[in-house]
């Protein structure tokens, strides 16, 4: 078989094995989540960041720690109006619809940080207080959203490399 008659097979099985599978498909993100993503409070949140940009609910939920809370910035009182919430925190199990709920209506999402502040908080290397600088940009259908400001990850070693993020303290300004 000459040069051309394969490159045509192989673009035409490219072709029609690609449009049975959509990476870019939030709703068909399945978890591939390794021992390694959460082996140290880094890999953690290199793994939370990439949940959130692919839009990947199954590894953002391994993210958080059962006993997990997140706490929105109180003094922003119009955000929590808009977006219809009364309380100011919640546990892991309403976060992770919140979070639903986002990722299905959005487009797309890119989600960065930069570490400001590491403090270790035990003394013993367990539990870290990791204060970053957040940028969330979230693309709707009719508008796009930009997010900036601080946010507070306190991340503990609850086994052997098995870092999970405990709480979440919010006090970016939409």
């Amino acid at each position: 078989m000459n040069f051309w008659k394969q490159l045509i097979i192989l673009i035409v099985f490219l072709m029609i094995s690609g449009g049975c599978w959509n990476p870019f498909d939030p709703q068909r993100q399945e978890s591939t989540s390794t021992p390694d993503q959460f082996a140290t409070k880094e890999a953690v949140i290199s793994t939370f960041i990439l949940a959130y940009n692919t839009q990947n609910l199954d590894l953002y939920e391994q993210c958080l720690s059962e006993d997990f809370i997140f706490v929105f910035d109180p003094l922003d009182r119009s955000a929590l109006d808009s977006l219809g919430l009364r309380d100011e925190s919640w546990g892991k199990t309403r976060e992770v619809e919140n979070t639903r709920k986002i990722f299905s209506g959005a487009e797309s999402i890119n989600l960065a940080f930069t570490v400001t502040d590491e403090i270790d908080l035990d003394g013993q290397g367990k539990t870290y207080l990791l204060r970053q600088l957040m940028l969330l940009t979230v693309l709707f259908s009719d508008q796009i959203y930009i997010i900036d400001g601080n946010v507070r990850f306190t991340i503990k070693e609850l086994s052997k490399e098995n870092w999970k993020i405990i709480l979440i303290e919010d006090y970016t300004r939409g």
